[in-house]
């Protein structure tokens, strides 16, 4: 019993050490790595990466729900802290663009593959579109033009959109740019939803 409990540790470290040099991989090269490059960081064959992800895919999709579980957990420590829903939503926002502006190889990989035609929501992802609709529906339900999920999903795919102008523009934009283009965001879209 002792040896299957190790086994399945061992599985559960090298799926996480496989999903680590992933995200390396991305923020150095962006989401046109290869399995074979990955396997090499390693130091396993691709083989032994198939074996934990059925493709690449797969493998970006984990990534992708990694990133949104971040968010979540951000969105969990905002949350503790009793803050209006205002201050929720410009939390949200901000993170959001600020966590892009770090990290814009793997935020522009996410956002790619949640465009691809293949994507099927991960666990987090569905969990970030509700926790959003259950903000929006909590805090200004009675005046949304629309269901609390479909208004979620026009604020994240407006976030997202503006996220994505803000990273393609980030090359040489001043820091006071990029707060100003935030601030300008979380006020128009406040303003649309409050």
């Amino acid at each position: 019993m002792e040896s299957r409990t190790r086994r399945r540790h061992h599985r559960d470290e090298l799926r996480q050490t496989i999903l680590d040099a992933a995200v390396e991989l991305i923020e150095t090269h962006g989401g046109g790595f290869t399995i074979r490059l990955l396997a090499d960081r390693i130091g396993y064959s691709p083989r032994t990466v198939y074996l934990y992800y059925e493709n690449k895919d797969t493998l970006l999709d984990a990534v992708v729900d990694r990133v949104f579980t971040q968010t979540l957990e951000s969105l969990d420590s905002a949350e503790s802290a009793g803050t209006s829903l205002e201050a929720l939503l410009s939390s949200q926002i901000e993170r959001h663009m600020r966590n892009a502006l770090n990290r814009p190889r793997l935020y522009r990989a996410v956002v790619e593959r949640l465009a691809s035609g293949s994507y099927e929501p991960v666990p987090a992802d569905e969990r970030l579109r509700e926790r959003t609709a259950i903000l929006l529906a909590g805090g200004v339900g009675d005046r949304l033009a629309g269901h609390p999920r479909d208004v979620a999903e026009v604020f994240l795919a407006a976030l997202r959109g503006a996220t994505t102008r803000l990273i393609g523009r980030s090359t040489g934009l001043p820091n006071d740019d990029a707060d100003r283009t935030i601030h300008i965001f979380t006020r128009m879209t406040l303003r649309g939803l409050l």
